[in-house]
């Protein structure tokens, strides 16, 4: 679905017409396809009479309130495909937001993660502190955001102290 060849440059090196029009494209690509295959997201964008697949500017593109996915199941891939369910940490509320991913998404995200923090710290792990319980790293396929965070940082640690 996403052209991997993105995320092989460094991505801070982009210059900003560049990086605009790369995003717009991944935003056009990922806009059709949640439209394709999320009947819940196809419902939204059709009552909002906006099912825009060419847009060149970030600015015309469908924003949703951040708040519809703590209500409405937004998931784009097959149950049988999903590999884990992030949830937020419901803070403002007893509604929590649920990311659903599959192995493809996960691998781009352990991928664009590692490009991204790498050009930081560089290729050499670092002891790493974490303010959390070691519990919270628990959970197979359904874990919450600081436990995705905690997991896809960990690969950038030599060991970690909790």
């Amino acid at each position: 679905m996403i052209d991997i060849d993105y995320f092989t440059k460094n991505p801070f090196s982009w210059v900003s017409d560049e990086k605009n029009h790369k995003l717009s494209k991944l935003i056009n690509t990922l806009n059709k396809h949640h439209y394709k295959n999320c009947e819940n997201y196809k419902r939204i964008l059709d009552a909002l009479d906006c099912r825009l697949f060419d847009i060149n500017n970030l600015e015309s593109f469908p924003f949703l309130p951040v708040d519809i996915f703590k209500s409405v199941d937004l998931k784009s891939i097959a149950e049988n495909k999903i590999l884990r369910t992030m949830r937020s940490s419901g803070t403002t509320s007893s509604n929590r937001t649920k990311i659903y991913l599959d192995k493809e998404n996960a691998v781009i995200q352990s991928k664009v993660l590692a490009k991204i923090v790498s050009d930081f710290i560089g290729n050499k792990r670092l002891p790493m502190l974490v303010i959390a319980n070691k519990e919270s790293l628990s959970g197979e396929t359904s874990f919450s955001a600081q436990t995705a965070a905690l997991r896809g940082f960990s690969i950038f640690a030599k060991n970690m102290t909790f």
